[in-house]
């Protein structure tokens, strides 16, 4: 005779409900998650393509020295003074380690140069005015080569703030599920904490590639292209190959684009993975290229 057990059924079927729906949230919480990143991650990985692709940076890295001069005259007012009387003091001395940490302006100007001028007043403009003339003469001995060594400075930038993002926001992701104990939505938390992170990583970006530019020489440009290209290639490795397929972020390595095809004599065909670009310069997946040749081939 069956045995039959209704009320055993209905509790398996509402518990495997509740299963099924808490890994479906679970599942859509970690998207949400991603989504985040993955948005970040369009903006820098769109701007390193236009770069290696031969973009023109000039006009924007003249506009992070400015923009970056601006934040350090406002920087250096002080406040002096007891708690609740404090007053406003300018430091120039401030100001002038912080210019001269960006470019070279103990070849233009001395502290008490800076102290003609208010900072309130012109004081901007005349660091301004200096910085365009260094500026030019670093163009005028880079000749023909300061094109590269703009584009340079500015793929440093990208490479190595990006790099220190990603850090950032793991840890930032492996600790904010303990805002739920605050009362707050860890998503929510989370979107609003990567948002700033995300704005100080492109403020960084602007710094670094300002302040890389003054310091290039055209001499330097083969050894730092090349490490250059490494360190992008470090970059491309942060996100599977697999996952930005999936989400059509740019493939390419930075070595391939800048630098072109290599000579395929030289490389070891069994140390690429399939799913690595291929080292033909092609833009394709090593599988989807020249891996059923050299299979056929018997290389690999």
């Amino acid at each position: 005779e069956e045995v039959t057990a209704g009320f055993l059924s209905r509790m398996i079927q509402k518990t495997q409900e509740r299963i099924e729906n808490h890994f479906f949230e679970a599942r859509k919480n970690v998207l949400e998650y991603d989504d985040v990143l993955n948005a970040q991650r369009e903006h820098i990985y769109g701007l390193r393509r236009e770069i290696l692709l031969g973009r023109d940076v000039h006009e924007e890295l003249v506009k992070y020295v400015h923009e970056t001069i601006a934040q350090m005259v406002e920087d250096a007012w002080m406040l002096e003074g007891e708690e609740g009387e404090e007053s406003r003091v300018y430091d120039h001395g401030v100001l002038y380690e912080d210019l001269n940490d960006l470019f070279p302006l103990v070849d233009y100007a001395s502290i008490r140069d800076l102290e003609q001028h208010s900072p309130e007043g012109d004081l901007r403009d005349y660091v301004v005015g200096i910085s365009e003339e260094a500026y030019r003469l670093k163009a005028k001995e880079a000749g023909d080569a300061m094109i590269e060594m703009e584009r340079y400075a500015m793929l440093k930038a990208v490479n190595d703030r990006w790099m220190e993002h990603l850090q950032t926001i793991e840890y930032i992701r492996e600790g904010i599920g303990l805002r739920g104990y605050g009362q707050v939505d860890p998503l929510v938390a989370y979107k609003r904490e990567t948002y700033d992170t995300f704005q100080n990583t492109l403020r960084q970006i602007r710094l670094d590639a300002a302040k890389t530019v003054f310091r290039l020489r055209p001499q330097q440009q083969a050894p730092l292209i090349q490490n250059l290209s490494f360190n992008m290639d470090e970059i491309d490795q942060a996100l599977p190959v697999e996952d930005t397929e999936e989400r059509g972020l740019p493939m390419e390595s930075a070595t391939e684009v800048a630098l072109g095809p290599r000579d395929l004599g030289t490389i070891d065909w069994k140390k690429i993975s399939r799913n690595e670009p291929c080292p033909c310069g092609s833009g394709k997946k090593f599988k989807e290229c020249h891996y059923k040749e050299l299979r056929e081939a018997g290389v690999i």
